[in-house]
């Protein structure tokens, strides 16, 4: 008998622009501690930037929600803004990563750094084309969560539970219920493992 199920992962719902806020929020709380150590000042008031960042995601997700006339043309306009202020972080963060390499800062910690800009970069990227340019983002493209990347969206169909978000893993029990193999099926589907 072989069976699959999904190991959910610690992840919230993931939207788009709540993984855009998740990735900017490393990137700027890494820098800043980053600049403290190495005497750079370009991110002293990174509070005050977390904080005007957070309220333009706050009021992206808000619109969101709006049943109003003209919520089609604020959810553009609170999203652009939203996109606006997080591209100008991360051209900033690029500037004060290129003056990080400048003065040889730790290898693993330019890489860690770098990889959540392009989260970010890769997420402004899906917002402009999802609410700018109205094109439906394929789900491949999608990443479910910035910190456990391996995290898909299943959809299995069973009552009560429309979607998980974890990984597929399949067991193989013999007719005494002792497990005889399993698999982690990422990227996977049932009928490719039967």
């Amino acid at each position: 008998r072989c069976d699959s199920f999904v190991v959910e992962t610690a992840v919230h719902y993931p939207t788009d622009i709540s993984l855009l806020w998740d990735a900017m929020r490393k990137v700027i709380n890494q820098l800043a501690d980053m600049g403290e150590n190495y005497h750079l000042s370009d991110w002293r008031q990174h509070r005050h930037n977390l904080k005007s960042l957070k309220k333009c995601f706050n009021q992206a997700r808000q619109s969101n929600q709006s049943k109003a006339k003209n919520a089609d043309d604020k959810k553009r306009e609170t999203h652009i803004n939203y996109l606006n202020k997080a591209q100008w972080f991360i051209d900033k963060a690029e500037l004060t990563l290129d003056k990080l390499k400048a003065i040889a800062a730790p290898i693993w910690l330019l890489r860690n750094i770098a990889n959540n800009l392009s989260h970010a970069k890769r997420q402004v990227s899906q917002i402009h084309r999802r609410v700018v340019e109205d094109e439906k983002v394929p789900a491949d493209e999608k990443v479910y969560s910035i910190f456990q990347p391996h995290t898909e969206w299943v959809s299995k169909g069973k009552a009560g539970v429309p979607v998980e978000l974890g990984i597929k893993v399949c067991v193989m029990e013999c007719q005494h219920g002792f497990i005889l193999h399993h698999r982690v099926m990422e990227k996977e589907q049932d009928v490719d493992v039967a």
